[in-house]
């Protein structure tokens, strides 16, 4: 008689850890576009080019023609928003004169930082 409120909190826990649970309803996102092709935001990526223009600019492989400095400028400014991939492959394929001085050393920098976060995370 003096255990039985313990017993009763005892069972009562047991069948709440071992009763199943109901499972969530699957989140259905919907069909969701890149984020500057939204209307609210799109004043926003005024000036910045799009994953398939940078890709287009840095695979344009004329011999002996290097970047053009503007492009140069925005692609070093725009790398931290990039993928440690995206700023690897941009770094391997086009060669290191082609690159403003400055904006090489800035792209260098950010590869270095995503590189040692990447490898951290492993």
């Amino acid at each position: 008689d003096d255990w039985s409120p313990e017993i009763d909190r005892v069972v009562r826990w047991a069948s709440t850890l071992l009763a199943p649970m109901t499972a969530e309803a699957p989140y259905n996102q919907g069909k969701v576009g890149p984020l500057s092709q939204l209307p609210h935001y799109a004043e926003r990526f005024i000036g910045f080019p799009s994953a398939k223009e940078l890709y287009e600019t840095v695979d344009d492989q004329r011999q002996g023609v290097p970047l053009d400095p503007a492009f140069s400028n925005l692609a070093s400014r725009i790398a931290p928003y990039m993928s440690f991939n995206q700023i690897d492959y941009i770094l391997r394929v086009r060669p290191s004169w082609d690159w403003q001085p400055a904006d090489l050393r800035r792209l260098r920098y950010v590869y270095s930082v995503k590189k040692k976060v990447f490898d951290i995370s492993e």
